[in-house]
């Protein structure tokens, strides 16, 4: 296995991602014997951030052809292709409950997806190369880090529901000027 790879480990096993490109599959392996099980063909470009599913039933991948897989550990079948990266998807991560994933290329785009449809959340530009991603135990922010810029938490929400949630919490609240009533489409007090 070429030195480029990095082993991350769930229940016994390893996935080994390798964004040289030397290895456009991604091996599974015994962590005790090293003996590969399996291999995940799909991605085009090598791979560069692999993340088990919290419930380990699910391997999510990054990789340099701007895409995230979602893959059955059982079957090794793909299950869900992330797409609407425009650069090299540096790193994925699960929420905690492992409902949504959260992937981040290298042109600054960070994207919110629920796992089961692959359909997109959210997604915002944070102005440089996205290295790392980490869910906080709550599944409501997300730590983004790069090159050559500070980390930050920025909120991920989920729906409309959670924004209004999120807002009752933090904000001050006022009536809306008849003008502002107005240009919302709402009917006047």
């Amino acid at each position: 296995m070429p030195t480029a790879c990095i082993d991350r480990g769930f229940i016994g096993y390893l996935a080994h991602p390798c964004l040289s490109g030397e290895l456009p599959a991604i091996p599974i392996t015994e962590a005790l014997t090293g003996k590969t099980i399996r291999e995940l063909h799909g991605h085009t470009g090598g791979t560069s951030s692999v993340a088990w599913s919290p419930d380990g039933t699910q391997l999510a991948s990054a990789s340099a052809d701007q895409t995230v897989r979602v893959w059955d550990f059982q079957t090794g079948e793909t299950v869900t292709i992330f797409a609407g990266h425009t650069a090299l998807v540096f790193d994925v991560s699960w929420s905690p409950d492992g409902t949504r994933l959260v992937s981040g290329d290298t042109a600054g785009n960070v994207r919110i997806w629920e796992a089961a449809s692959g359909q997109e959340v959210n997604h915002y530009n944070v102005g440089g190369s996205v290295i790392v991603l980490k869910w906080s135990p709550d599944g409501t922010r997300v730590l983004v880090t790069g090159i050559f810029r500070a980390p930050e938490i920025r909120p991920v929400w989920q729906s409309t529901e959670d924004l209004i949630a999120y807002a009752k919490e933090c904000c001050v609240f006022r009536a809306l000027t008849d003008e502002e009533r107005e240009l919302f489409g709402l009917s006047a007090r």
